[in-house]
């Protein structure tokens, strides 16, 4: 997935599911972003600040993917079991308290990290699984179950790219 079929997969959801609770965050600064990444030891994945550069931070109906602002919010309650070389950055809740998160020790060769799932019960310091292989993939992936859930057919995934569907 690209970061640029996550931004239109955004545009889809907020568009045509979006409500009076929609939000869908604006362009943001990366570069102050990418000093704070520096601060932490980490190098941002490109997909993440792509993303955010375009929309930082969405919230549609079940669909919750953070602003940078609440990720720093969220990381600061969490920041022991968290900050380290191989640590975890939260970038979306499902709703219940649970975190989807960057994985930092994991990068692949082109930078990109995956995205996991913390169920905050179980542990704060293991996820439970991983969810995306980039941030570009979870949030295609995100908005694609909010789309589902509403009877929406627009969205496709991967394997049938070809057949017209946005992702």
């Amino acid at each position: 997935m690209t970061s640029e079929q996550a931004i239109l997969v955004i545009r889809h959801v907020v568009q045509d599911h979006g409500d009076e609770g929609t939000r869908r965050g604006q362009a943001t600064f990366c570069e102050g972003i990418r000093w704070f990444g520096g601060l932490l030891g980490w190098s941002w994945p490109a997909s993440y600040l792509e993303v955010i550069g375009k929309h930082d931070g969405v919230m549609v109906q079940d669909a919750w993917v953070f602003s940078f602002l609440e990720s720093v919010e969220r990381f600061l309650l969490l920041h022991e079991p968290w900050h380290k070389p191989d640590g975890f950055w939260p970038v979306a809740s499902d709703g219940c308290g649970n975190v989807f998160a960057l994985a930092f020790g994991h990068p692949s060769p082109s930078g990109e990290v995956p995205v996991v799932f913390f169920d905050m019960i179980e542990s704060r310091e293991r996820p439970v699984e991983t969810i995306a292989e980039s941030y570009a993939a979870f949030i295609v992936h995100h908005m694609q179950r909010q789309c589902e859930q509403l009877g929406c057919c627009v969205l496709f995934s991967a394997s049938t790219e070809r057949e017209g569907g946005i992702a």
